[in-house]
């Protein structure tokens, strides 16, 4: 008897061998997410269905590297796409309009691209071999053992009864139930049970620090140990526009990056602290960008920062 533990590393195995051979692999369940990479943390870029034959090319402990799907929405920079042509020497595939998305492979120059749908400054396009797309290999299996599962036999029906007058049943004499006792002023019925008493909560003390995330709004990492302000408004979306520049000095400030905007009589002024990551706002800096995300609020910090959902960079001048 084979232990149970041993199932895991017995199909990684068979999967492996799978991937290099190239075998098509059937996916076995409904609305399977294909991501940008081998992890949950990694952009989902379409869905398969049970049925579906994907064809794997590499594996890695619990994920399979397929051929992108037809339907898998990746894309690229249009600045770097002249004519459905890269015109850069290495242009990064990635899985969303916007820097922020992680890559999903790359493109040389004078690949030719079919463009699909342009967002702003970015284009949808045809998945390319170039682009990778994983998938859960805990949804992968064969089509040989798909259709190597036994089928169950049929279920015999019983045999019909013969036909004619049915047996008349035995009619089951009906018992009057005991009458309810009348409580009378003398002897009163039992009491009614007493609902248990609730304990009150206890109210926070005024140094306690309550602050209103969004359930759906993850806190930023920069955030994890900093105290959050009572009178402000925690993950609010927003979106501003500025300059991406260094901040000035990172004590007691929010992020190394700040987005820089202009007052009414034109003076630079910092807008927000940018939470991203920090090689993508490096390769950015000194580029006017529209930001979208969330912004939360610390104590004592004069501006907000900002996490980054979406990044959209202006023409350069």
């Amino acid at each position: 008897m084979i232990h149970r533990s041993l199932f895991p590393s017995l199909l990684s195995l068979g999967l492996l061998s799978a991937a290099m051979a190239g075998e098509q692999m059937r996916v076995t369940a409904d609305d399977v997410n294909v991501r940008c990479g081998p992890g949950t943390r990694f952009e989902i870029v379409c869905q398969a269905d049970k049925g579906d034959l994907v064809t794997v090319q590499r594996t890695t402990e619990d994920w399979s590297e397929i051929a992108p799907p037809a339907d898998a929405k990746l894309w690229v920079y249009a600045e770097l796409i002249e004519d459905a042509t890269v015109i850069a020497s290495r242009v990064q595939i990635r899985s969303g309009p916007g820097i922020s998305y992680r890559p999903a492979g790359k493109l040389d120059r004078g690949t030719t691209v079919s463009i699909q749908e342009t967002v702003g400054d970015w284009v949808r396009i045809a998945p390319p071999p170039q682009a990778s797309a994983w998938i859960s290999s805990d949804y992968l299996d064969s089509p040989q053992a798909a259709a190597a599962k036994p089928v169950a036999p049929p279920v015999r029906a019983a045999p019909a009864a013969p036909v004619g007058k049915p047996a008349a049943k035995p009619v089951k004499p009906t018992v009057a139930p005991p009458p309810k006792p009348v409580a009378s002023a003398s002897s009163p019925g039992p009491a009614p049970a007493r609902p248990r008493p609730v304990p009150p909560r206890p109210e926070p003390d005024a140094d306690d620090e309550v602050s209103a995330v969004e359930p759906s709004a993850k806190l930023p990492v920069a955030l994890a140990k900093r105290r959050l302000a009572k009178d402000k408004k925690q993950g609010e979306q927003a979106t501003l526009e500025g300059e991406v520049r260094t901040a000035s000095s990172t004590w007691g400030k929010l992020s190394s990056y700040r987005l820089v905007g202009r007052d009414a009589e034109g003076r630079a002024i910092t807008q927000c602290y940018l939470l991203g990551n920090p090689k993508q706002l490096e390769s950015i800096l000194g580029r006017r960008a529209s930001v979208e995300g969330r912004l939360y609020w610390v104590y004592r910090v004069r501006y907000p920062g900002l996490r980054p959902d979406r990044i959209r960079l202006h023409p350069k001048r």
